[in-house]
């Protein structure tokens, strides 16, 4: 029985563990924990093909800018088109979408929770109509919210960050390894005290 709950315990805190290692991730300018699938998540590929994270446009571009040479891909706000900002040397080379239907730009709340990058006007007036807090905030092109992240870049300190796990999780982690370890301790115990047990019927010696 011992055997079996510090099974469950250590599945159920490795499972826990590798679940949230899998779908969590830190922003590597500011350190906010976020999820590697959300909408308002960017990914930042460098040249030696590693990925890095940032929790909004203006984080993406400082870690973008960190890497010197590297691709941030990210999803308008509005309608979730793919967006990709190209950096080259540590300068803004070039912007995706183009073309007189996109106008990508940054919906500017100076702080990482509303800052949100949009493909077009439409979609801009489109999240400030939409959003109470976004109503009365500013546009910023992407030459403008670059040029904001290269201010912002000496303040951060770029890297990886580690995820928190819940304390909860290394208990069941713990408990599980405590009881496995306890098991076959157990199981000795009881052995010899069945054997110490006198046999019905037989006389003690």
């Amino acid at each position: 029985m011992i055997a079996v709950l510090g099974v469950i315990f250590l599945a159920g805190g490795a499972s826990a563990y590798i679940t949230k290692s899998a779908t969590t991730t830190v922003c590597e300018a500011c350190g906010m924990e976020i999820e590697k699938d959300a909408p308002s998540t960017y990914s930042i590929l460098s040249s030696d093909q590693t990925v890095h994270y940032g929790c909004c446009p203006i984080c993406a571009e400082i870690v973008g800018i960190y890497y010197n040479n590297s691709e941030v891909s990210g999803k308008c706000f509005a309608c979730s088109r793919a967006i990709t900002l190209t950096i080259q040397n540590g300068n803004l080379t070039s912007t995706s979408p183009t073309g007189s239907a996109y106008n990508i730009s940054v919906v500017f709340g100076a702080m990482c929770m509303k800052n949100k990058i949009v493909c077009s006007n439409a979609c801009a007036e489109s999240v400030r109509g939409t959003y109470d807090w976004a109503a009365d905030l500013p546009l910023k092109t992407t030459v403008q919210s670059f040029g904001i992240a290269k201010t912002k870049y000496s303040q951060f300190t770029i890297g990886y960050k580690p995820i928190t796990i819940p304390n909860l999780v290394y208990g069941l982690i713990g408990s599980g390894i405590i009881l496995l370890a306890l098991a076959p301790v157990s199981w000795a115990v009881m052995k010899r005290r069945y054997r110490a047990q006198p046999i019905e019927g037989k006389p003690k010696e």
